[in-house]
């Protein structure tokens, strides 16, 4: 299955302080480990938001063309296929309201149309594959419950 990979996905993975990175990461490694070559894929509207994000007000990347060569890095690698965007812009889920939901709406049709899934870190997005939290498995010490004043 073809996973079109979210702006938000492509900037944790390729930016380490990004607070979401170690999550992509985690899901992307399961990924690789579930299915030796997984189709990862980007298309224009998921390239154009990294590169005008990365090298935005975040400040991930100095510039524009700094950001292109980020963008490039990711895909060299993890091999990654480009799905040409031949859906409709009036082509939305019925779920999409708002404005901020049109780009999740036509991402989601573009993944379905190529055979795929939209896979995001945003859980607002019916339909999407939501990449998990990192379960940490850091045992915790805790001692019995005492009331205050009472002896061991």
């Amino acid at each position: 299955m073809i996973c079109l990979l979210d702006v938000n996905v492509l900037l944790a993975l390729r930016y380490v302080p990004h607070t979401l990175h170690a999550r992509a990461m985690t899901w992307l490694s399961e990924l690789t480990t579930a299915e030796k070559s997984p189709r990862l894929a980007t298309c224009s509207s998921t390239e154009l938001g990294f590169i005008r994000i990365a090298s935005g007000p975040a400040g991930w990347a100095q510039d524009v063309n700094v950001a292109i060569k980020d963008l490039q890095k990711i895909m060299d690698e993890w091999p990654m296929s480009f799905l040409n965007d031949d859906v409709p812009g009036h082509e939305l889920p019925d779920w999409v309201r708002k404005p901020k939901q049109v780009t999740d709406g036509h991402l989601l049709q573009l993944a379905a149309k190529h055979g795929g899934v939209l896979v995001t870190l945003d859980s607002g997005i019916p339909g999407a594959t939501l990449i998990p939290e990192v379960q940490h498995n850091h045992p915790s010490v805790r001692e019995p419950y005492r009331p205050y004043g009472v002896a061991a």
